[in-house]
């Protein structure tokens, strides 16, 4: 099952990315993830699909998903792992590796127009905390 709002805080707290971020972003992070679903073999994003302000990057909330380049697996994704983190960078960007379901699998998806939205909002306390670093080496 989707990860239900209501624990979507208690879940982005436990995703490493995302640990020591400052206690006012959270919810307004909470409010940006889209809970989306994919079934067993399915494609969740592929390699060379251009990026844009609809793309974004997936948090696995549960099921699991295989990264292959090349046709060779390179990662396996449990919960708490996230895929995409460069469509963050700048739209026209290209896909470098494709993504698929090994079963039901549910994330959320976080868009880079609401990341772009949320850094603009907290840029401020974003830049007064260390941690942030980890998504803005992506940005």
């Amino acid at each position: 099952p989707t990860v239900p709002d209501k624990d979507k805080l208690v879940f982005v707290k436990k995703v490493p990315l995302l640990e020591g971020l400052p206690a006012t972003v959270y919810p307004r992070l909470c409010e940006m993830l889209h809970p989306v679903k994919f079934n067993a073999g399915e494609v969740i994003m592929a390699v060379g699909e251009v990026t844009d302000d609809d793309s974004g990057m997936f948090f696995l909330s549960s099921g699991s998903a295989s990264v292959t380049v090349n046709g060779a697996i390179v990662r396996h994704l449990v919960q708490g792992d996230y895929v995409g983190e460069l469509a963050l960078s700048k739209p026209g960007g290209v896909r470098s590796a494709t993504v698929t379901a090994k079963e039901e699998t549910s994330l959320l998806k976080l868009f880079r127009r609401a990341i772009m939205k949320m850094m603009k909002l907290y840029l401020a306390k974003v830049f007064s905390t260390i941690n942030i670093m980890k998504i803005i080496k992506y940005i």
